[in-house]
């Protein structure tokens, strides 16, 4: 006779964790804006349970890509221009200077 094995209890690990894992969500920049356009100019009431609903996402993640969108323009707004000075001119004088001071 061949023993089988016994079937998994539900809620187990099953044995490849990988495999039970559901596959996560990447959304492209392009995507979120195309969302986060009707979702900014939503006035009617339910228009944005309708969005959320059809598209599968929730709300929670649509604030997450207004912080993203929020930061990204302060960001590029503030940014300075130019590549980084490669040494300081006066690096030399203010370590001479600093010697002195040690005295």
């Amino acid at each position: 006779m061949m023993s089988q094995a016994p079937a998994p209890l539900p809620g187990s690990v099953p044995a490849d964790p990988a495999a039970a894992r559901p596959e996560r969500r990447i959304d492209t920049a392009e995507y979120k804006k195309r969302i986060l356009a009707p979702a900014d100019s939503a006035t009617e009431k339910g228009d944005m349970a309708k969005l959320l609903r059809r598209e599968g996402l929730d709300s929670s993640t649509l604030a997450g890509w207004r912080c993203e969108r929020e930061s990204a323009l302060a960001k590029a707004f503030t940014q300075k221009r130019g590549p980084e000075p490669k040494h300081n001119l006066r690096g030399g004088e203010n370590e001479r200077l600093r010697q002195q001071n040690k005295y």
